[in-house]
C-alpha cells in the first residue's frame, strides 16, 4: 500500500475492493470510501453517490466520475475539506507495456482505454479546484497532466 498512514482510502469499484480489502484493513485504520453501492454494502465502506460529470461537484453528497478513481478521490477530498492535495501515481499515459504506473490490473479488473479523455476532464477539475481555493500539486514522476503545478514529492509535504 502506497500510504498506510492515510486518513481516507478511496476505491471506485467492487473488483478493486475485492482484491485489496484484506490488505488495506491489515495495515490501515483509514476511513474507506467507494462510489459503488454493492462494494459499500459487501465490505462495510462509506458510500458516496457519483455520476458522470465534468469538473468539481460542489454537492457534498455527490462526486463526478471523471472516468477514473483518482478524479473521484480528488472530488471526495474536496468534500472532506482538504485544502491541499498531493497527487502521486497520476501518470495518465501508457508506456507501451503498462496501463498504470504500477502495471496492469489483474484479470477481472478494467484497464483503461482512452486515457487522453481523462486528461481533458482533469483540466476542468483543476480550474474548479483553483476557484475554490484548493491547492493541487502533482508529484508524479512522469505524467501527462499539465493542469496542476509539478513538484518533487519531498517539496510537496
Amino acid at each position: 500500500m502506497l500510504a498506510p498512514w492515510a486518513d481516507v482510502i478511496y476505491g471506485a469499484d467492487e473488483a478493486w475492493w475485492t482484491l485489496h480489502i484484506d490488505g488495506v484493513r491489515d495495515i490501515s485504520q483509514a476511513k474507506l470510501y467507494t462510489q459503488n453501492q454493492i462494494a459499500a454494502n459487501k465490505f462495510n465502506l462509506s458510500w458516496i453517490r457519483s455520476k458522470p460529470g465534468r469538473g468539481l461537484s460542489t454537492d457534498n453528497t455527490l462526486i463526478h466520475q471523471g472516468c477514473n478513481s483518482g478524479y473521484q478521490a480528488i472530488n471526495l477530498a474536496y468534500h472532506l475539506g482538504v485544502k491541499k492535495i498531493v497527487l502521486l501515481g497520476f501518470d495518465m499515459q501508457h508506456d507501451g507495456k503498462k496501463m498504470h504506473w504500477f502495471g496492469n490490473h489483474p484479470y477481472g479488473m478494467n484497464n483503461p482505454g482512452s486515457i487522453a479523455t481523462w486528461v481533458t476532464l482533469f483540466n476542468s477539475l483543476a480550474d474548479d479546484l483553483k476557484e475554490k481555493g484548493v491547492e493541487v500539486v502533482n508529484a508524479t514522476g512522469k505524467t501527462a497532466l499539465t493542469c496542476f503545478e509539478r513538484v518533487r514529492l519531498h517539496d510537496a509535504i
